[in-house]
């Protein structure tokens, strides 16, 4: 099994850390899924940097590539780093920095190579992990309650709301909570604390976080679980994810490539991913689709949009982070030929998407209301939530 995540990103399991500028790397070999040709990851710390670099191969070695390719590039301010029993010295928080992507054949995409470059952020010891909440006031058409809610798993522990600015530190109130896809969340209302702006901080293992998380996923047209023969009880590196063997199969979790660059060149269709709310946009069409998850059947079923000519026309994805996903959508009348714009907000742990009209828009259509309704929140605040890590000197009495 791999034991080293980058936030939901698998690395070569038995990697080793180095510390000085000028060492020899180590280099740990591992047999992929499916194949006879091994991976190898070196890892080594510069002076106040970590760098990872290796090779992969297998079948989906050029989707793992991409995926660590676009997260070391991406504009996540602090990402987890764990091995599988997070005892390790390098395991901690991190913020991306620099990354390259060389395929050592570029007719061969089931061999790559990747490098890249983290900063070290702080540690479970020395930092608590915080969701900062930044809520706003936006034009919703389908409702003002003033909620501006969050999501967090209920694996985290000692939660509780700070303001960095005060000090100030209070004990937050569960509004419900909800089962996922990948978990049990909490759900806060982030309008609750005396002070604005507040942190929810918390203790949440490294290899946790990334379950519950909103996930951006490019589909490459393609089923989201690969299942494989395996004559075997025993299975590597999974490349794309964990890997659990069920008698003589090998139940690979996704076959997607998760994406972190809002300018990601889409193989497939677009899928947003709440971890409750699916919504997934058909390439070349822009079709609109949506699926809510049933905790009860363990899967997401179609929700039905309102009846209405107002179709999707164009979606530009404007920010992606592991508490919130947020995109520009525009909308046509197919009577009307009108066109119209929204901002779509998708926040971690969310049923319904919060829908708001862009400062130099006009007012929704009813019709358009009417069409998105179904999947529609009703608040007219809205967190912008972004994870984030704070010392732990700075929450002390």
């Amino acid at each position: 099994m791999t034991s080293r995540l980058l936030h939901a990103v698998a690395v070569p399991s038995d990697s080793q850390t180095e510390s000085g500028s000028r060492q020899q790397n180590r280099v740990a070999k591992q047999g992929v899924l499916k194949t006879d040709v091994p991976s190898a990851e070196s890892v080594s710390a510069q002076p106040g940097q970590v760098s990872i670099d290796g090779r992969l191969a297998g079948r989906f070695a050029d989707i793992h590539a991409a995926m660590i390719d676009e997260l070391l590039a991406s504009s996540i301010p602090v990402i987890p780093y764990a091995g599988k029993d997070e005892q390790d010295s390098v395991d901690g928080y991190y913020a991306p920095e620099t990354t390259s992507q060389n395929p050592p054949d570029p007719r061969q995409g089931r061999f790559q190579q990747f490098d890249g470059v983290l900063t070290p952020k702080g540690t479970r010891r020395s930092h608590w992990r915080a969701v900062r909440t930044n809520p706003q006031t936006v034009d919703n058409p389908f409702g003002a309650a003033p909620s501006p809610e969050i999501g967090l798993t209920t694996a985290a522990n000692k939660v509780r709301w700070y303001d960095d600015v005060s000090g100030a530190i209070e004990t937050p109130t569960v509004q419900r909570t909800v089962t996922g896809e990948h978990g049990r969340l909490n759900i806060y209302d982030a309008s609750e604390p005396s002070f604005d702006s507040p942190a929810l901080i918390y203790d949440l293992s490294l290899r946790e976080e990334f379950k519950t998380d909103c996930a951006l996923w490019d589909d490459y047209n393609r089923n989201k679980v690969y299942r494989a023969e395996s004559d075997s009880d025993t299975v590597g590196s999974a490349t794309v994810g964990s890997a659990t063997v069920n008698d003589a199969d090998t139940l690979v979790e996704s076959q997607w490539q998760r994406v972190y660059l809002t300018d990601h060149e889409w193989q497939g269709n677009i899928v947003l991913e709440s971890d409750r709310l699916r919504l997934v946009i058909d390439q070349p069409k822009d079709d609109l689709r949506a699926y809510r998850y049933n905790a009860d059947e363990g899967q997401y079923n179609l929700v039905q949009l309102g009846a209405s000519d107002w179709r999707l026309f164009d979606v530009d994805i404007t920010s992606i982070g592991l508490a919130t996903i947020e995109a520009q959508l525009e909308f046509e009348g197919l009577t009307s030929g009108a066109t119209h714009n929204l901002n779509l907000s998708l926040i971690r742990g969310l049923e319904d998407a919060v829908w708001s009209v862009p400062s130099n828009e006009d007012s929704t259509p009813q019709g358009l209301i009417d069409r998105l309704d179904p999947i529609a929140a009703t608040t007219d605040t809205v967190a912008v939530p972004e994870q984030d890590v704070v010392k732990r000197t700075e929450v002390d009495r």
